[in-house]
């Protein structure tokens, strides 16, 4: 299945099951935990914050948009940031990513730190890559310099620096 397929069926899709596309083949996404989506809400609350404060043409997303990786595969991020001219209100997918945020699950972990690593970066817009480790209170950065280079860092407690566009990811694991 392609991605132009997938998304004129996944609306159809049986049930209440969400899916990504992935080499061709719908993946069902299972449904959240209540702490899965009180991080997710975390991490777009702090960016939200910083877009505001920072006054950047950015806006933060929680899921449900899609990436578009290739033509037979698209990711679902549980937050993404897209800076410049504002998404259209009936868009389901954003082709210029300048951030994505993957909240690890035992089911989706593997597929955080390897797959969805290497597509991400495929696409010219995406800068930062954090995979938020719920259950170890730590956040892996990959960063994209300047020069092409992918950096990683793990983070716990501390505020991530996101540059550009010039934004701070603030704590988002509940207090020690």
């Amino acid at each position: 299945m392609t991605v132009d397929e997938f998304l004129g069926w996944e609306p159809r899709a049986n049930g209440d099951a969400r899916h990504e596309l992935i080499d061709g083949q719908p993946v069902a996404m299972a449904p959240p935990t209540f702490g899965h989506t009180r991080t997710i809400l975390a991490v777009l609350d702090s960016l939200r914050s910083s877009i505001v404060h920072q006054g950047l043409p950015c806006e933060a997303l929680p899921d449900g948009g899609g990436v578009r990786i290739d033509a037979t595969t698209m990711f679902i991020p549980d937050v993404m940031v897209h800076c410049g001219e504002r998404l259209d209100d009936e868009a389901r997918e954003s082709s210029g990513p300048l951030i994505v945020v993957e909240v690890a699950s035992p089911s989706t972990e593997r597929t955080d730190l390897e797959r969805k690593l290497i597509g991400y970066f495929q696409l010219a817009s995406v800068r930062h890559y954090l995979i938020v480790m719920r259950d170890l209170a730590r956040i892996i950065h990959h960063h994209r310099r300047d020069d092409g280079a992918i950096v990683t860092s793990i983070h716990g407690h501390e505020p991530i620096t996101l540059d550009p566009p010039g934004m701070v990811l603030g704590n988002v694991f509940p207090p020690l």
